[in-house]
């Protein structure tokens, strides 16, 4: 028997009609990434965002991304009960923004830390686009291991994971753990990203005696 210690639960979903929830964004973020300041610190070359325009990192604010943000905020609270977190807190979208990439393009590796969680909904992915790669966040320790590189095991070699995805999935994961892109080959990968915080109050100092 082999038991695999510590796994880090990500959650995969898919939106529903996301052909009638492109027909009503993509104009607005089409607009937003014709302006000139469409850059974003992880972006690499040949990639847009709408994170430094105006409302661009707040797109969960305007009334024609309410169709996305609906089905996410169902999604993002069966991911904060299945990872057991406090239920006198509410988890909230607090930043959403959206990224195009050309040909060429990835994304470097980052985190969203200190954010409880982050997520990623794919408005347009196709095979020549590039899949997200997670970091194992015990990679040092993991790559200092005897392994055979020649395996043709697919746990590639427990350093990361990539996960496929296509048009209209979603993924919510952690926002400490590290993640990138593999390069894209043709222009057209759409993402929104958004980060998850929460609101409430957390008792902590019911675990804390003052003597």
């Amino acid at each position: 028997m082999f038991i695999d210690l510590f796994p880090v639960r990500i959650y995969k979903n898919k939106i529903e009609n996301i052909n009638s929830v492109c027909k009503e964004v993509i104009p607005t973020l089409e607009t937003m990434w014709r302006e000139k300041d469409n850059s974003h610190v992880t972006l690499g070359v040949d990639t847009v965002s709408t994170y430094r325009v105006k409302y661009g990192n707040a797109l969960h604010e305007l009334p024609e991304f309410k169709i996305i943000v609906d089905q996410l905020t169902i999604m993002i609270n069966n991911y904060w009960k299945e990872l057991n977190f406090f239920d006198g807190l509410t988890p909230c979208i607090t930043e959403m923004w959206a990224n195009f990439n050309k040909a060429n393009s990835a994304i470097s590796s980052h985190s969203h830390a200190p954010y409880h969680m982050n997520g990623v909904l794919y408005l347009n992915k196709e095979s020549t686009h590039g899949n997200i790669v997670f970091e194992n966040p015990s990679s040092t320790i993991v790559s200092l291991q005897p392994l055979n590189y020649e395996s043709k095991n697919q746990v590639q070699f427990g350093v990361e994971k990539e996960i496929e995805v296509n048009t209209g999935d979603v993924l919510i994961f952690p926002g400490w753990l590290k993640h990138y892109t593999r390069p894209t080959t043709e222009d057209g990968r759409i993402v929104i990203a958004f980060n998850v915080g929460c609101t409430g109050h957390y008792p902590i100092s019911s675990y804390v005696t003052n003597n």
